[in-house]
């Protein structure tokens, strides 16, 4: 489904300072299965997240896609459309547009390329979600739980192949993280690859 070789990637610190974010970092993942990334630190994870989900192109190596070999090889509008279709992003911080409800909110993935049936997907994961009683709401008068919620419906939208989820579970209480990491079973295990990013003792680079 996705197969990262040899990826390095040269990242700036807040401090403007350069650091090694990638080194050398090679691992596949088919459709079906869920991946436990653990990672050292936040940047670690942020430029891990968006290399492989097209957004940060490496200085070395290739994103391989089942459906497209060496993504970044694509000009930038096709990469773009290709993302959109094919990669659900679940921030760390939501990324969540305060000026719209919840509703509008989960169909952004659209503005970019509509999809047929995406108002029926967007209520079938309003409803499987728990999130119906929110629709008209926005971001700020949810709760965490349900920011959480609504940009996983949100990743979930047009069915991508490979989502990829930065610290789900980060301020949710035992019973939200299960909530939550169930969904992301499930997804997988309807044949979707899932990368989970935890920060750990685990240094980026090391799995081969």
């Amino acid at each position: 489904m996705i197969k990262l070789k040899n990826i390095s990637k040269i990242a700036p610190k807040s401090d403007g300072k350069r650091i090694a974010s990638i080194q050398n970092f090679s691992m596949e993942l088919k459709g079906g299965e869920l991946e436990l990334l653990e990672v050292a630190s936040k940047s670690e994870a942020n430029a891990l997240m968006m290399v492989a989900g097209g957004l940060l192109k490496p200085d070395s190596g290739t994103v391989d896609f089942i459906t497209q070999a060496d993504i970044y090889s694509l000009p930038p509008n096709d990469l773009s459309l290709f993302r959109n279709r094919e990669i659900g992003f679940l921030f760390r911080e939501f990324q969540l547009i305060q000026r719209l409800n919840v509703y509008d909110n989960i169909m952004i993935p659209d503005l970019a390329e509509p999809h047929p049936g995406s108002k029926d997907r967007a209520e079938t994961l309003l409803r499987e979600l728990e999130l119906v009683q929110h629709r008209t709401r926005h971001p700020s008068e949810l709760s965490l739980f349900d920011r959480q919620k609504t940009a996983l419906a949100r990743a979930m939208l047009h069915m991508p192949r490979l989502l990829l989820a930065n610290e789900p579970t980060r301020n949710l209480d035992t019973d939200e993280s299960s909530a939550i990491l169930a969904i992301l079973r499930e997804y997988a295990d309807a044949g979707n690859s899932v990368i989970i990013f935890t920060l750990g003792s685990g240094e980026v680079g090391s799995r081969q």
